[in-house]
Order: structure tokens, then sequence, then C-alpha cells
């Protein structure tokens, strides 16, 4: 019997002492399973869009536009007086630039895409004259005197480029949409036959070959989208579609025109080959980079995201940014920066009504990625 109990402690020690060599070669490791294997693709793949820094712009007490004028720096030019300032990392303080134009009568519209150029505008006796402005050798440039149209905003409207910029204007000959080619210099006038005078035009988009346009309309407090080309000298229209009032339609192609639809639901048209595509079902305004291949969109009041386009889908969207309400989403000409113009929201509420979401002014923001 003692030597049953002797031998049953001595095995126990035997096996105590291998276990404790076991556990000095154990590590501590933490296993990630993921939800799906379109997960387990690594970070790179499935986050594109880490933010590394978010930058806030000093906020102006001017009216200005803000636009980008290289892979880093952002140009801010003031609606009065042209004051010329220039942003670069880490934004905090701005470069004081000259000028852009000694006459007081003209002001500035807004900056265009490529940041080459402001538009501007001052109106004289027969009408209202339209001004392009270089941003570089400070060069100006009247596009066009035009008569005062009801039919039109009446300002140089940009194209997705700063290769074209166009107009609606009034002649003799009735009314027309011009275009200035500004690397040419030269301009045309196209008709758009039986044009209904109960809308007017907000917005013309060009192509970045110059052959088929986008054109916003107003009319009867709706929205509308017409989708074609220049035929010739006039418009002829291959597609129309409602539009919701806040976003302006955006080219992915030359063939290939995006917008945001009533339902808030994200478009593309092909003008090859007439067929439409949902890109996203949810979408309140949105941006395109310059190589097409990431967007920036908002999905309700106070988020914005991004994504990766490819083809007619929109892939591994994150959140970037929440608390702002947007009016207008800019890449840099590089992709890796985002500036963001916008209102920022405060909740109010009273007895007698549901808490509502109020906004105040705040500075541009730059969101950069990693």
């Amino acid at each position: 019997m003692n030597l049953r109990i002797t031998s049953l402690v001595c095995a126990f020690f035997v096996l105590v002492v291998l276990l404790t060599g076991c556990m000095r070669n154990l590590k501590s490791e933490t296993i990630l399973i993921p939800d799906s294997e379109e997960e387990d693709a690594g970070l790179s793949d499935s986050q594109p869009f880490v933010v590394k820094t978010i930058y806030r712009l000093p906020l102006s007490n001017e009216k200005s536009s803000y636009g980008w004028s290289g892979a880093q720096t952002v140009d801010r030019v003031s609606t009065i007086g042209l004051a010329h300032e220039r942003f670069a990392p880490p934004y905090s303080e701005s470069e004081k630039l000259p000028v852009l134009t000694d006459d007081a009568s003209i002001q500035a519209d807004g900056l265009s895409p490529a940041g080459g150029y402001v538009s501007g505008y001052s109106s004289t006796r027969d009408g209202l004259s339209l001004w392009i402005i270089s941003l570089t050798d400070h060069g100006k440039k009247l596009v066009q005197t035009v008569q005062f149209s009801r039919l039109g905003t009446g300002r140089l409207m940009w194209s997705g480029t700063d290769d074209y910029v166009s107009y609606v204007g009034m002649d003799d000959n009735g009314d027309y949409i011009g275009v200035y080619d500004t690397k040419l210099g030269t301009q045309k006038h196209y008709s758009i036959p039986d044009w209904n005078r109960s809308y007017s035009i907000q917005s013309v988009m060009i192509s970045g070959d110059g052959r088929n346009v986008c054109i916003m309309k107003e009319e009867n407090g709706y929205s509308g989208l017409l989708i074609g080309s220049w035929q010739g000298d006039h418009f002829e229209q291959q597609y129309e579609h409602r539009i919701s009032h806040d976003t302006r339609p955006a080219w992915l192609s030359n063939d290939q025109a995006a917008f945001v639809g009533t339902d808030d639901t994200l478009f593309v048209y092909d003008l090859r080959t007439a067929e439409i595509n949902v890109l996203h079902d949810r979408v309140g305004s949105f941006a395109l980079s310059s190589d097409r291949k990431w967007i920036a969109f908002t999905t309700d009041q106070v988020a914005i995201k991004a994504a990766k386009l490819q083809g007619h889908n929109v892939l591994q969207e994150q959140t970037i940014y929440r608390g702002l309400l947007p009016t207008a989403l800019d890449w840099s000409p590089d992709g890796s920066r985002l500036l963001v113009l916008g209102r920022k929201p405060y909740e109010t509420s009273s007895s007698q009504a549901a808490p509502a979401i109020e906004a105040q002014d705040s500075g541009p923001l730059i969101i950069q990625f990693q």
C-alpha cells in the first residue's frame, strides 16, 4: 500500500515538472476570426481610407471661395476685393499673396476645379461682364458681357476641369449657352431646340473631351438634369432625370455621367449604351477624385464617407468624419486629402417642438489619409 502511494506521488511530481516546462514555452496570442472571407483580405485592402490627420483652417469673416492649388496647398479668394492667400501644412496660417486685380467692380464667384483660375463678374450698363483671372500671373480675361436673362444664373459655370467654362447668354437670335475654351481662347454658342422658357439653367457640366454635356435646370421648384451632346451649333438631349437640389452631376468618364436622384440614389448614365446603373442607394452629396478611383459622399446630415470606385461598384466604404453639414467636398489632385466645406450642427429643442438640427459656421477641414 505504501509502495503504491509513493509511486502515485512520484508520478504527480513528474507531471508537474513536465507541465511547468511546457508553460515556459507558451506565448499569449489573440486570434481574430473575421465575419467573412472578404474582411480577411488585409488592412490595406479592407481599409483603404485610414485617417492620418484632420486639419482645421482658420475661419474667415469674409465670404470666400476655396480650392486646391497643388497636392497639399489650398487657396482662398475673397468674394469682395479678391484678396488671395495660400494655406500649406499644417494649415494654421496662410501666405498672403498679391490681390488678384485692382478692379474693385469685379466680385469673385468661384475657383476652377484644378485651381488655375478664379471666375468673377461685374455689373455694367450693358449687362453682366464675366471674367476669368489666372491665379499664377493674374492675367484677366473678359469672357463675355451678357444681357440679363431669366433663363440662367448669369454667372460662369466651370466644367469638371479648367478647360471649359460656360454661361447662359441672350442676343438678337435668342437665348444660348456659351462655352469658352480657356486653352484656345475661343468660344462657341449653342442653342437648345424647343427650350421651354418655364425653366432656367442652373449649371452646365462639360465632359473632359468637350463633346458631352450635363445641364441642370430649375422648373416650378424642381431640379432636373438633361444629359446629351453638342451637335453642330445646338444641344441634343439624350436623357432626362429629376435630381436632388443639393448636388451637382459629375463625369465618371467622358461618356458616363453620375448624379443623385430625388430619392438619394446615386446613378450613372452611359451615353454610349443609353443604360442607367445604380452606384449607391443612399447618397446626399458626392465628389469624385481626379483619377475617378475614389468617391467621397454623405449618407446623412453629418456623416462623410469615402469609398473605392471600381466599374459601377462602390466598394469598401468607410466613415471618415462626423459632425459637419457639408456644403462642398473636394479631393486634392493626388487623392491623398479631402477638403470639406460646411457648417457645424448643434441641437436645439423646445417644449413645443421636437429637437432640430441647426448649424453654425465652421472653418474648412482638410482630412489627410495615410
